[in-house]
């Protein structure tokens, strides 16, 4: 290989690397965000829930912690709700702490007399720590609880579990689902 041919690749090295810095780090990702801000403005914002004030509550995307008895129970989080970072237990199914760890949301659920049998994703920690929703069947195995404890009318919970369902995508992907998150956020407004 002559001298030539070796400072002329190194050339076309050095300006590939350039055109792709600035292609891959700034025109792609600019262009990436302008079109998200564009067609999807809320998603692109962080799907965030504001109140008739205007103030940010949550986000449609992430689960948070609530006051136990008189809200909707979300399902556990290895990381305490916090989406920095969001994380899972990865704990193995044979782990002998995850067994210990459903065993006492099992007698939570039972303490508040909800069938854990009916929520079992209030056993389980969902692989982000921060997934806000819950199927429609265990909100509604959490009405008694809640009525009683927020003097509401169980038929009151229902009408606002069927209000905010969410369908299983194209009716086949997932479940008939609720979004904690915005359920108690509705339920504050009561």
């Amino acid at each position: 290989m002559s001298r030539n041919n070796a400072q002329n690749d190194l050339g076309i090295a050095i300006r590939f690397f350039i055109i792709s810095t600035l292609v891959l780090g700034f025109v792609y990702p600019l262009s990436i965000t302008v079109i998200g801000l564009e067609i999807f403005p809320e998603l692109s914002k962080g799907s965030l829930i504001k109140d008739e004030k205007g103030e940010v509550k949550g986000s449609y995307l992430l689960a948070q912690k609530w006051e136990t008895g008189i809200y909707f129970i979300p399902r556990p989080s290895a990381g305490d709700y916090s989406a920095l970072p969001s994380l899972a237990s990865q704990l193995a199914p044979s782990s002998l702490d995850l067994r210990r760890k459903v065993e006492e949301r099992k007698l939570f659920l039972e303490s508040k007399g909800i069938d854990w049998n009916r929520c079992q994703e209030l056993l389980y920690e969902s692989g982000s720590g921060v997934d806000p929703h819950i199927t429609t069947d265990c909100a509604r195995a959490q009405i008694v609880y809640i009525a009683k404890n927020r003097s509401l009318l169980a038929v009151d919970l229902e009408l606002a579990i069927d209000r905010m369902k969410e369908k299983s995508i194209f009716g086949i992907m997932g479940r008939e689902r609720v979004n904690v998150t915005s359920l108690n956020l509705f339920l504050g407004s009561l």
